[in-house]
């Protein structure tokens, strides 16, 4: 008897400790069956959900997830209770008795009861509200200067669009002018009229066709795809180019490649026409004789156990002057620009870096040389 009486009080101590730790912990802990119904929780989880203990033990797991969350939820667990995975770790959110929100970092995985023998779930919570409030503002900050370069490039798009259609438009009207004479003079015969048909038709094709390229170019089309790396580049130079010949800069191409990309085409147009955008203001701001940008292109091997792997890199050189010493660890930073004021964002460096190295996986750095500074993309 005094030997069962000593065991029984062992055992007792044992789950009071047990208790005590389980109550203590940080996280939100619950054990549930193999239904989701909820055997345990501890403290902590019943003061994140502000439902009291004997509440808790009449719910299920899923009860306390946010509606969107649940057939998410439901699905994650079977596949714990079918063995197809040995635990869960993800974001969850969830939905306290008040009816307001918080966010948890869960992690579930199966234990077995030692008395019972039977599968039980353990889940354990870290409440990241706080950490996924800051993250959604960042993004929100994010997008919003993301859509504030957008407009700013809409409005160089535009500028451009302007330049490329003033010639064809007097051209037009140079048609038009000359048929009215025909006509006035009776000088107008079928040929003529027909010539003078073909001329303006081909003209308003022309405009019509800039206007799909801007087009695709300020198209918000997220989806990836494979692209020809020149190919994009010779859409965005031909963008530019009569801002280019308006301001008597010279463009080198240089090092052209083969290679196809897989990625967002348009993002990564953009980030190139900031880059060429930048060195034409810093040019024309400057007073360097030698008017000329020049766009090197590379695609170099790698490799790897599993086979080759392609890296592409894309430079883009002026002989501005560069920038000043004491300015260089701020030219990516967003809102920063050496340009006068109202003549731009700050987003342009900005907006490419955070496309290069988000979206393609690269990097973005700038190098200063005698001759002028020099910004390279490199990328898979």
């Amino acid at each position: 008897m005094a030997y069962r009486k000593e065991a029984e009080q062992r055992i007792s101590i044992s789950h009071d400790r047990y208790q005590r730790m389980f109550n203590s912990s940080f996280l939100g802990i619950t054990v549930t069956d193999i239904n989701g119904q909820i055997l345990n929780a501890n403290d902590k989880w019943a003061e994140m959900t502000l439902y009291d203990h004997d509440e808790l033990l009449n719910m299920k797991i899923f009860d306390i997830l946010s509606p969107e969350s649940k057939a998410a939820g439901k699905v994650e667990f079977k596949k714990l209770r079918d063995k197809d995975v040995q635990d869960i770790v993800l974001e969850r959110k969830y939905t306290r008795k008040d009816g307001s929100i918080f966010w948890g970092q869960l992690y579930m995985t199966s234990i077995r009861d030692p008395e019972t023998k039977a599968s039980n779930f353990l889940g354990m919570v870290h409440d990241i509200t706080e950490k996924r409030l800051q993250r959604e503002a960042a993004e929100r900050a994010e997008a919003m200067m993301i859509h504030q370069a957008r407009q700013a490039a809409m409005g160089e798009m535009l500028g451009n669009i302007a330049h490329q259609w003033r010639q064809p438009l007097n051209n037009l009207g140079l048609i038009i002018a000359n048929i009215e004479d025909a006509y006035k003079y009776d000088d107008l015969d079928d040929q003529g009229l027909f010539d003078a048909s073909h001329r303006a038709k081909s003209l308003i094709r022309q405009m019509s066709e800039t206007i799909d390229d801007f087009q695709d170019f300020l198209s918000p089309n997220m989806d990836t795809e494979s692209f020809n790396l020149e190919d994009m580049l010779d859409n965005v130079v031909e963008m530019i180019q009569d801002n280019l010949n308006i301001n008597k800069i010279t463009l080198v191409r240089t090092g052209r490649v083969s290679g196809i990309v897989e990625g967002q085409k348009n993002q990564l147009a953009q980030a190139i026409f900031n880059l060429i955008n930048n060195a034409v203001d810093a040019t024309v701001s400057s007073e360097t004789e030698k008017r000329e940008i020049i766009i090197r292109t590379q695609m170099r091997e790698k490799q790897l156990g599993e086979g080759p792997i392609y890296t592409a890199s894309i430079q883009v050189e002026d002989h501005a002057g560069g920038v000043p010493e004491n300015l260089l660890h701020n030219i990516f930073d967003p809102y920063f620009t050496t340009k006068p004021k109202n003549k731009g964002t700050g987003l342009g460096l900005y907006i490419t870096k955070s496309i290069v190295e988000n979206t393609f996986n690269g990097s973005v750095s700038l190098t200063q040389t005698p001759m002028g500074p020099y910004l390279k993309l490199k990328f898979l």
